[in-house]
């Protein structure tokens, strides 16, 4: 990515250093696993791990040599120990097991970057969409009343739509494939795959051939474009707003900003082009991705060259995007006595319009009728210099309404009173975070989160086991409701609280003797709601007890819980949402952060 647009987190995700990073990650898992086969003593897998070092000058000098960056990286790596031992380094695994791997990992780390920047775009069109809510204008398209706020509000609700797109690819390329030279394990047991994503919480890809499929990368960069593609319709709408004859709003400008170095008066909304111009090369990544799907055979190395341009520069524009916009709507000049100016300059029209609509709909006229009235009115109110509410009210028209309808007409508020129910559908699951003086997790995280651990879930136990499945407490109500349905295996579900007495957990737990058995909590925060119970269901002997947390917080007591999965860890705070929080009547958020009516 050139200087201009450079963006250093994501500069340093894609780096070399973090690159070979994660590639080492995956050499060591690789030994652990090994190890855990038995191919060799813990002893000489600590040796070999702790020997690694990476030379990245060494690495390039190797590269010029074997023309082939994965086997220059592990030839360096057998350089680092002398150990016999060392033969097992990248044992059974191909280069593209490595790269794609490492890049699911940096593609996380960047959408987590991307994710922020726009969820700071999607509260900006929120905080619009309720300021201006009452804000009349004037669509010049349709020649009709709308609301300025609206405007926003639909802009909001279609992020939303492809944020849900967004959640669900995710799972598509941020995985785990150590399938072999042609996808078929032939030298690699399947079980290094689920070792390795269950480590690096990731995905396990369900099938490939030497890569991961370039169509799933596709479908990711497409939906990245599209996002794109929203935020420049909403630049287009704006840069027209701006146009000096309408003159509604217009981008903020700094003291010492220059528009131009020969027109001083020039306030043109550079950002807003800027943008527009940005989202060309967004669509021209996509269709370089879609380029890439066609791979010969099991592999050939035509993609390469275009997924080293596009993870780095795809996702570095879309967040230059989505920051540059966030920044305009937070600084945007909105001239309301502008918009009510163009509302009276237009204003015959839309009566015009509103009265045809209201007869055709109250009188018993035929459409062609009503609409030959209101084309004489008009010319009437041309002739006489007079308004068309004028003219219309001195006609015989008002006598086929109500009095009630007539004024509705020239009632242009009236046109949006249904904003409210409007609001409601578009907002219903944001609801309630202005209450919160931090958000920690958005919606999207924390389902992500969910689909995650029902995907480790899935791994774990067999479609055709039966899973005893202990729901802990009325704040895991929300998780479980979330979770359950993506589980592929038979369970039996029962719910258990911090209070239970032991009467009722011998009820509970007496026929779990030689069963795989699973505690479900939306929250370990100290322990104490699952310590009693988990320490009591050990005396009936299952044969295989586990925990599973949807958050964690970092805590000593906490972490002497010996938890087997979780989806997100949170601050040593008080938080609510997501289930947690009723007493405060913040339990049904659906994201979770710090609430303001508690002093932390």
């Amino acid at each position: 990515m050139i200087r201009r647009y450079r963006i250093k987190k994501l500069e340093d995700i894609f780096s070399d250093d973090n690159k070979f990073g994660k590639w080492l990650d995956i050499e060591s898992l690789l030994l652990k696993y090994l190890w855990k086969k038995g191919k060799f003593s813990q002893e000489v897998r600590d040796s070999l791990i702790s020997s690694f070092y990476i030379s990245k000058n060494r690495i390039s000098e190797e590269e010029r040599r074997t023309k082939h960056d994965v086997s220059a990286f592990i030839n360096t790596l057998c350089e680092c120990s002398p150990l016999p031992e060392r033969k097992w380094i990248h044992y059974g695994l191909t280069s593209s097991d490595v790269v794609d791997t490492a890049n699911s990992l940096m593609l996380r780390e960047a959408n987590e970057c991307l994710l922020d920047h726009i969820y700071s775009f999607r509260d900006a069109l929120q905080t619009l969409a309720f300021k201006y809510k009452s804000t009349l204008q004037y669509d010049r398209k349709e020649k009709y009343i709308t609301s300025f706020g609206y405007k926003f509000a639909l802009f909001f609700n279609s992020l939303n739509e492809l944020l849900s797109d967004f959640k669900n690819i995710r799972s598509q390329i941020e995985c785990a494939s150590f399938s072999g030279s042609v996808g078929t394990y032939a030298h690699i047991d399947m079980d290094f795959q689920e070792f390795a994503a269950r480590e690096l919480n990731l995905f396990s890809a369900t099938s490939s051939n030497q890569v991961i499929s370039r169509t799933r990368y596709y479908s990711y960069f497409s939906l990245l474009s599209s996002i794109g593609l929203l935020i420049e319709e909403l630049a287009m709408e704006l840069r027209h707003l701006s146009r000096t004859e309408i003159a509604e709003i217009s981008e903020g400008f700094e003291e010492l900003q220059i528009g131009s170095s020969s027109m001083p008066h020039k306030k043109n909304p550079i950002t807003l082009e800027n943008i527009c111009g940005l989202v060309r090369l967004l669509k021209g990544y996509s269709y370089s991705s879609s380029l890439n799907s066609a791979i010969w055979l099991e592999r050939d190395i035509s993609h390469s060259s275009v997924d080293r341009v596009l993870f780095l520069d795809a996702t570095t524009v879309l967040c230059q995007i989505a920051m540059r916009m966030t920044k305009v709507l937070e600084n945007m000049s909105v001239n309301e006595v502008q918009i009510n100016s163009n509302i009276r300059k237009n204003k015959d029209d839309l009566y015009k319009r509103i009265a045809f609509k209201t007869l055709c709909e109250k009188s018993e006229y035929h459409p062609d009728q009503v609409k030959h009235w209101i084309e004489e009115l008009s010319e009437l109110s041309q002739k006489y210099h007079s308004s068309f509410e004028n003219m219309f009210r001195k006609s015989n028209m008002p006598s086929l309404l109500k009095e009630e309808e007539v004024e509705n007409i020239f009632d242009l508020s009236y046109r949006i009173s249904h904003l409210d129910e409007m609001y409601s559908k578009i907002f219903r699951t944001h609801m309630g975070k202005e209450r919160l003086s931090e958000v920690l997790y958005e919606k999207e995280d924390i389902e992500f989160a969910i689909s995650k651990i029902a995907n480790f879930l899935n791994v774990e136990y067999r479609e055709d086991e039966e899973v005893e499945l202990f729901g802990c407490g009325e704040e895991s109500i929300m998780f479980l409701s979330k979770l359950t349905p993506h589980l592929h295996f038979k369970f039996n579900l029962q719910w258990i609280t911090e209070n239970s007495e032991k009467g009722d957990l011998k009820e509970v737990f007496k026929d779990t003797g030689d069963k795989k058995c699973l505690f479900l909590t939306a929250l370990i925060e100290t322990g104490s709601n699952i310590r009693g119970p988990y320490q009591f269901l050990k005396r009936y002997r299952p044969r295989d007890v586990k925990i599973c947390t949807l958050f964690f917080k970092h805590s000593p007591k906490a972490r002497e819980v010996p938890i087997d999965f979780f989806g997100l860890f949170l601050p040593s705070k008080e938080f609510v949402g997501f289930g947690v929080g009723w007493e405060h009547g913040l339990g049904n958020l659906s994201c979770v952060g710090i609430p303001k009516i508690i002093k932390i």
